[in-house]
């Protein structure tokens, strides 16, 4: 009997919630190993690439957001987060251009997430772009920014001023 990808996907994925229950093997074992048994999992990759950088192992983030921006198809969902692990992995290295690049992808994709916003935004200030920086941290409506996101906003606000 051959599975659907949707009910292979539908199955791993319940099988990933009942796992989050017992929590006893280290998560990022469990996901990669059940990668290793199914490397066609898209969620999979996905969460994978969010825990690594959760874990601060950025290589591991990159590769498995790129898997997931290999697997899928361009109208996928997924695309967009996997741009924003992309982003965020570039962000932690200094690679400002690299990070405003696929930020901005997610950004355009997933126009109503702050975090994408606020991430885009830091990296517009470390490109020394605080213009740019201030528009989007001025979209963010107030009980929505977090507190790293008005901290930024005050600063790229303080450095108009100056210029």
């Amino acid at each position: 009997m051959r599975l659907s990808y949707r009910c292979m996907s539908a199955m791993l994925s319940g099988a990933w919630a009942l796992s989050n229950l017992s929590q006893k093997p280290p998560r990022s074992d469990l996901l990669r190993s059940l990668l290793r048994r199914f490397p066609y999992w898209i969620e999979g990759h996905l969460a994978y690439a969010e825990d690594a950088l959760a874990r601060d192992s950025i290589a591991d983030a990159y590769a498995s957001a790129n898997a997931v921006l290999y697997l899928s198809e361009s109208t996928c969902p997924h695309r967009a987060t996997a741009e924003f692990v992309l982003g965020r992995c570039f962000l932690r290295r200094g690679d400002w251009r690299s990070a405003v690049e696929y930020l901005a992808r997610a950004h355009t994709n997933l126009p109503n997430n702050y975090s994408i916003s606020e991430e885009l935004a830091a990296a517009h200030i470390l490109g020394g772009d605080y213009l740019a920086a201030n528009t989007l941290l001025e979209l963010i409506p107030t009980n929505r920014i977090s507190a790293a996101g008005k901290a930024a906003h005050s600063f790229v606000r303080s450095k108009g001023k100056s210029s």
